[in-house]
C-alpha cells in the first residue's frame, strides 16, 4: 500500500496542534496560570488537538496523555490514571462486546423489518417505523444500534429506487437520528463517556428511571423531527410500498434462530437489570460488562475470540484518557480558574444564555474538533460555571449529551459521514436535514428542556 503524501490540509493541522501548545507554553506564568496549570494546559491541549484533527491515531495520544502528566509532575499516577478506576472503560468495553455478537446475530434487523412491515405503507409511516426500531434497537443494543440502520435504511433506499435524493436523504437521517436520539433518554454508554468526566465537579450517580425522567421531553423531540423529516422529504407521486420491500427481507431470515433468542435474552436482563438499579444499588454503568462477559458462559456460549479481536480497544483507551483529563483538570484547579473567568461574561445572561453559550460552543466546536474531543475539552469547565449558577451538573452533563452532535457538514462527525459515505445523499439534502435538527434542538431546549428542567429542580 502506498503512503499517502503530506498535503496541504495536513500542514494546517499540524500547525493547529503544534500552535495551540505553542500560544499557552509562551503565556507567562502568574498567580492564576500557574506553572502546573501551564504544564496541564500545554499537554492537554496538544491531545485535544489531536482528537480533533485526527493527524495521528487517537488511540496513541490518549496512552500518553497520562504517562505526560505523572513524568512533568502535573498529577500523581492515581489522578492520571483516574479514568481507568471507574466504571466508564469497562461499561464501554462490555457495549462493544455486546454490539460485535449481537450484530452478527441479526436480530436487529429482524426487528426492524417487523417493524417496518406494520408501518411503512407510506413514506412517513416508513420514517416513523424506522424511528421506533431505532429507539427499540438501541435499548437493545445501547449505543451500537446506528451502524447496523445505516445497512437497513440504504436497503430501503436502494429497493424504492430513490437513488441520490432528498427522499433517500430523509431515510437515511431518519436512521441515524432516531438511533442516537434515543441516548438522550435511554441511559447508555455515550452518556456514561460525558457522566464520568462531569463526575470530577459533582455529583453524577444516576438510576435508569431516573436518568429517563429527567428527559422525558427528548421523546417527543425525536418524533418531532421525524415528522419534519417526513414532511420536508415526501416523495411526490411515489408509489411504492416500503413495507413489500421489508416483508421480502424478513421472509428471508426465516424463523428466529436459537442465537436470536439467546441475544434478545441477554438484552433483556440487561434492561432488567438497568430498570433495577435503584433497588440493587449498583453502579447501572457495570451492567454493560456483565452483559457482555454472559454471550462467553456456558448455556449462552455466542462469543467468540474473533469477537473479542474485533473489539475497539482504542476507543476504550480514548475514554479513559478523555475521563483522566477532567480528573487532572480538577486535581490542579483549572476548572474553577475557567469557570472564575467566564463567570462574569455568562452571570448576566441567565439560565438561557447560560445554554446558549453551551449550544454555541458545541456547535462551532464541531467544525474543528470531534464531538469525543469536545467532551473531554468542554464539560468540566461548563459543570463549575453551571454550578456557581444554580444549576446541576447533572444537567451539564444531559445538555452536552443532546447538542454535542449538532453538525452541518459530513466531516464533522465520523457517524454522519457513515451514513453519507453510501453516496445516496447528496450535500444540499445533508445540509438541509441537519440544519432543521440542528435548529429543532436549540428550539426545544429552550422552550421545553429548560423548563421542564426548572419544573422538576435540576435548575433553580
Amino acid at each position: 500500500m502506498s503512503k499517502r503524501e503530506f498535503n496541504t490540509s495536513d500542514a494546517i493541522k499540524w500547525l493547529i496542534v503544534i500552535g495551540l501548545p505553542l500560544i499557552a507554553f509562551f503565556v507567562p506564568t502568574s498567580g492564576v496560570y500557574t506553572s502546573v496549570i501551564k504544564k496541564f494546559t500545554i499537554v492537554t491541549l496538544f491531545v485535544i488537538a489531536v482528537f480533533g484533527t485526527e493527524v495521528i491515531p487517537n488511540v496513541i495520544a490518549a496512552s500518553i496523555l497520562p504517562v505526560f502528566y505523572i513524568i512533568l509532575n502535573i498529577a500523581p499516577p492515581e489522578t492520571a490514571f483516574a479514568g481507568w478506576t471507574g466504571s466508564v472503560p469497562w461499561m464501554v468495553l462490555g457495549g462493544l462486546l455486546m454490539a460485535e455478537i449481537m450484530l452478527r446475530s441479526g436480530i436487529l434487523n429482524r426487528l426492524s423489518y417487523w417493524i417496518i412491515v406494520r408501518t411503512g405503507g407510506s413514506y412517513m409511516g416508513l420514517l416513523f417505523g424506522l424511528t421506533i426500531a431505532g429507539i427499540i434497537g438501541h435499548i437493545l443494543i445501547p449505543g451500537q444500534a446506528v451502524y447496523p440502520f445505516a445497512f437497513i435504511t440504504f436497503g430501503l433506499c436502494v429497493a424504492l429506487n430513490y437513488g441520490k435524493s432528498l427522499q433517500s436523504a430523509g431515510i437515511m437521517l431518519t436512521g441515524l437520528f432516531s438511533t442516537f436520539s434515543a441516548h438522550y433518554f435511554i441511559y447508555n454508554p455515550t452518556y456514561g463517556i460525558i457522566q464520568g468526566i462531569a463526575a470530577t465537579v459533582g455529583d453524577t450517580s444516576i438510576t435508569w428511571f431516573q436518568y429517563l425522567f429527567h428527559n422525558l421531553p427528548t421523546i417527543l423531540y425525536v418524533f418531532i423531527l421525524t415528522f419534519i423529516v417526513g414532511i420536508v422529504c415526501k416523495p411526490k407521486n411515489h408509489n411504492e410500498n416500503p413495507s413489500v420491500y421489508a416483508k421480502t427481507e424478513l421472509e428471508k431470515m426465516g424463523k428466529m434462530s436459537v442465537q436470536e433468542k439467546k441475544c434478545l435474552l441477554i438484552s433483556i436482563l440487561l434492561l432488567a437489570y438497568l430498570m433495577t438499579a435503584q433497588w440493587h444499588g449498583i453502579d447501572p454503568a457495570w451492567g454493560f460488562l456483565f452483559a457482555g462477559a454472559l454471550f462467553f458462559l456456558p448455556g449462552f456460549a455466542l462469543g467468540t475470540s474473533d469477537d473479542l479481536k474485533n473489539v475497539n480497544y482504542g476507543l476504550i483507551i480514548f475514554c479513559a484518557s478523555c475521563i483522566s483529563i477532567g480528573v487532572v483538570a480538577n486535581y490542579v484547579g483549572i476548572g474553577q480558574v475557567l469557570a472564575d473567568t467566564l463567570i462574569p461574561v455568562v452571570e448576566n445572561l441567565g439560565t438561557a444564555g447560560f445554554f446558549t453559550m453551551i449550544f454555541a460552543m458545541l456547535f462551532l466546536g464541531n467544525f474543528v474538533m470531534t464531538p469525543l474531543g469536545l467532551y473531554a475539552a468542554l464539560t468540566v469547565p461548563l459543570a463549575q460555571i453551571g454550578l456557581t449558577m444554580g444549576v446541576s451538573v447533572l444537567t451539564i452533563s444531559y445538555a452536552i449529551m443532546q447538542l454535542g452532535t449538532e453538525v452541518i457538514l459530513p466531516y464533522e462527525w465520523a457517524l454522519a459521514l457513515l451514513f453519507f459515505s453510501f453516496d445516496v445523499i447528496d450535500l444540499k439534502s445533508f445540509v438541509k436535514l441537519f440544519g432543521i435538527r440542528t435548529l429543532l434542538s436549540f428550539v426545544f431546549l429552550q422552550l421545553i428542556t429548560i423548563p421542564y428542567w426548572k419544573l422538576i429542580g435540576l435548575i433553580v
